[in-house]
């Protein structure tokens, strides 16, 4: 529980699954792929019998539920293993970052683990009859189907495997197989297999449970997916099956055993999961092997032993399937193979002490010996006793968890760690990107930016978005839904980065919080990200409509892509620390030498000193290297006295020698640049038709993008509302609040 309640306690609540608000709101429970069990029935009965609100249920009740879960196992695992072996089982499903990370909020990602440990429960209580375990694991079946329909799939097949692993003990017991003759495949041949499946007694692998199950899962899914799994799953198995037979790991699980996270706590529990994923496998073969030549020394029984191998075919299968979440499949899996990580180790022990018996035989010429060494391996002292593996199995648990917790963080590595509550602050001040990323930040205020998109866009037009933005509606879209009068999708956000070269028609493009503090936008995951240098042209040509002071929306001018922004794009680079950032950009980016941003210019540079008017927002037009095309001038300045733009987007300029970049409002705004080869510290002037003027000088050493080193996350200003809808009211053709008085949500506005 203080695993859990650590997470959820300490971190932001986000409200809630939507499903949950929903069925709450109606009284029935709609019934689709996103609005599974657990958001759709459990949390709105949680609320409804507690009295509390959404938010509070899914950060204090679910938590509380989730932390019966070891217990369960506990009770599964000492049924098979004995208690201290099941003890150091459940501690390594307690101890893995998902159980505490993920768990606590994620109805949907725990509820299904919960209902696959109870089916273990009930193959593994020796107290509850034949009869009322068949009843139990269909029922418990049944809620694992419609609580999360990946971890249904993933079930439906390793079901499917253990059932076929199950008879094939089966026949092998009938066929008698001894371990020192060569009459195995005759033997096999000539059982009868429909025979021995009417002998078995399984108490929950029977082929009526599994057919059953099959059936129930492709149907449902059906039913709430409206027919679109009849052309999605084909798809998938196909992609299976080619990469399978191509030898391509290039699925989800080779990705994150190969991936650099440039964090040293994660690389190094990264290898204790590899380590332990290994051990598993070891055991596992190790337990097979004695089951089928010396079946009296292994205490495992056949049907969870088969449901092992099933649910360890699905990690195997994890590395040829892109899409599976590995962190889930993992804590699928170890709810039936946790127990064979200590055999593994006793098999690693007792495999070590027969190769020295078997070599002391050999170098006394004792060949009758060795071999009696080598196929005598003792199956009592693999799998019997344990204490001392349990011991070195212990004393691996406390590392790990001291690595998954962020204890080795704080006071060792100082980077991230898969849990992050206690080390916000050391993330915020980091000075590498990957870290950075890892912080909380302003969680509301990306909730409120995405809520003003939604209310405000019209449906017709694009809104584009980084990685985060786009995962953030699932994340977040309980929130989101609640303060919105519809269900928002997933696929709202086209890439930030599909718009660095401008939008073909008038758009809106949202920076978050994590943008703003680190001055990069993730493209395609959250490993892999591009300077903001790339869209700034974009944004700075673009008029801002919203702002919380951390985050940002702009509306494109929707000017086709060669005719406003014809430029040379910057070379990409992947820098992650800061200081070499900074270095790169007053070597490179302000003074003309070549670098990774000069062929910009300095299209993208902003007057940052503020007029006695208000902050000043000309932009000035940039300089491009000798005899090339300058920057384009952004839109004139505002009119501070009535709130109206009345500047327009200047036109760039070109000659043949030194480049010279010159942009002029049309009306009151005006923004000069001019900069000679090799020399950029440019002089701007910006000039009003009122009394607020600004002048700025840029220099070489500026630190524009990089992050603040103490971000004030601020929320949008509740008594700047009606000064704003004053402004916006009075003068329509407004596009940009002012910086000191930040947009409220004004009603839906159609943005054509």
């Amino acid at each position: 529980m203080a695993l859990l309640y650590h997470n959820s306690l300490f971190g932001s609540s986000i409200g809630g699954p939507s499903g949950a608000a929903q069925t709450l709101e109606t009284g029935v429970w709609s019934a689709s792929e996103e609005s599974v069990l657990p958001n759709g029935v459990l949390f709105p009965a949680y609320t409804i019998l507690t009295g509390l609100r959404l938010g509070i249920t899914s950060s204090t009740v679910n938590p509380l539920l989730v932390s019966f879960l070891p217990v369960i196992l506990f009770e599964g695992y000492r049924e098979q293993v004995g208690d201290r072996a099941a003890f150091s089982s459940a501690c390594l499903f307690m101890f893995s970052f998902p159980f505490y990370v993920l768990y606590p909020s994620a109805g949907r990602v725990a509820t299904p683990v919960f209902f696959l440990a109870l089916e273990g429960l009930v193959l593994s209580d020796s107290h509850i009859d034949l009869l009322r375990k068949r009843i139990l694991g269909v029922l418990f079946g049944m809620g694992l189907a419609v609580s999360h329909y990946g971890t249904a799939y993933v079930a439906m097949v390793a079901f499917g495997t253990a059932f076929v692993t199950y008879l094939l003990l089966g026949v092998i017991d009938k066929a008698r197989i001894p371990l020192s003759r060569g009459t195995a495949l005759k033997r096999l041949r000539s059982v009868n297999v429909r025979a021995t499946v009417r002998e078995l007694t399984p108490r929950l692998l029977s082929p009526w449970f599994v057919t059953f199950y099959v059936a129930f899962v492709v149907e449902w899914y059906f039913y709430t997916s409206g027919g679109d799994k009849f052309a999605i799953l084909p798809r998938k198995v196909l992609s299976v099956v080619n990469r399978f037979f191509e030898a391509s790991a290039s699925g989800t699980a080779g990705s994150a055993v190969s991936k650099e996270y440039g964090s040293t706590s994660v690389a190094i529990s990264r290898q204790f999961y590899i380590l332990i994923g290994a051990l598993m496998g070891i055991g596992l073969a190790a337990t097979m092997v004695a089951r089928v030549f010396r079946k009296d020394t292994v205490d495992v029984d056949d049907e969870f032993l088969a449901l092992a191998v099933g649910f360890m075919s699905m990690l195997g299968a994890s590395f040829f399937v892109v899409g599976f979440n590995v962190a889930r499949i993992m804590m699928i899996v170890f709810t039936f193979t946790a127990v064979f990580v200590v055999y593994g180790l006793g098999s690693i022990v007792e495999a070590v002490l027969t190769t020295r018996r078997v070599l002391r035989r050999v170098v006394a010429r004792d060949g009758r010996g060795a071999i009696g060494d080598l196929l005598g391996v003792d199956f009592e002292r693999a799998f019997g006793g344990l204490r001392t593996e349990l011991t070195a199995v212990s004393v691996v648990l406390c590392v790990f968890l001291l690595l998954n917790a962020g204890f080795v963080t704080v006071f060792f590595t100082h980077d991230y760690a898969p849990s992050n509550i206690v080390t916000q602050d050391t993330l915020e001040k980091s000075e590498q990107v990957q870290v950075q990323l890892k912080a909380r930040g302003c969680v509301n205020c990306d909730i409120e930016s995405h809520v003003w998109l939604f209310s405000h866009r019209n449906r017709s037009s694009h809104a584009y978005g980084d990685f985060m933005a786009w995962a953030q509606v699932d994340f977040y879209r309980g929130s989101i839904a609640g303060r919105l009068s519809y269900y928002p999708k997933k696929v709202t956000y086209r890439s930030m980065w599909a718009a660095t070269n401008g939008t073909d028609t008038k758009s809106l493009l949202l920076v978050l919080d994590h943008n703003t503090d680190t001055g990069v936008m993730l493209i395609e995951s959250k490993y892999y990200w591009k300077d903001m240098a790339y869209i700034e042209p974009v944004t700075n040509r673009s008029h801002r409509v919203y702002t919380t002071g951390e985050t940002a929306i702009y509306r494109s001018t929707g000017r086709a892509t060669k005719r406003a922004f014809d430029f040379e794009r910057p070379v990409p680079t992947n820098v992650t620390n800061v200081t070499e950032y900074k270095r790169l950009a007053a070597g490179s980016e302000f003074d003309g030498d070549d670098g990774p941003f000069d062929d910009i210019g300095e299209a993208s540079e902003r007057i940052r000193d503020p007029g006695l008017g208000g902050p000043a927002s000309d932009e000035i037009g940039g300089d491009g290297p000798a005899g090339g095309p300058g920057g384009y001038g952004a839109a004139g300045s505002d009119n501070r006295t009535d709130g109206n733009r009345t500047g327009e987007v200047g036109a760039g300029n070109a000659t043949d020698g030194p480049g010279a970049g010159n942009a002029t409002g049309v009306t009151a705004g005006d923004a000069n640049g001019s900069g000679t080869d090799g020399n950029v510290s440019t002089a701007i002037n910006s000039t009003e038709t009122t009394t607020a003027t600004a002048d700025a000088t840029t220099s070489a050493d500026s630190d524009r993008r990089l992050p603040r080193e103490d971000s004030d996350r601020r929320l949008p200003r509740e008594d700047s509302a009606t000064d704003f809808a004053e402004a916006f009211v009075a003068s329509p053709t407004r596009r940009t609040p002012r910086a000191d008085h930040p947009a409220p949500s004004l009603g839906r506005v159609s943005i054509s």
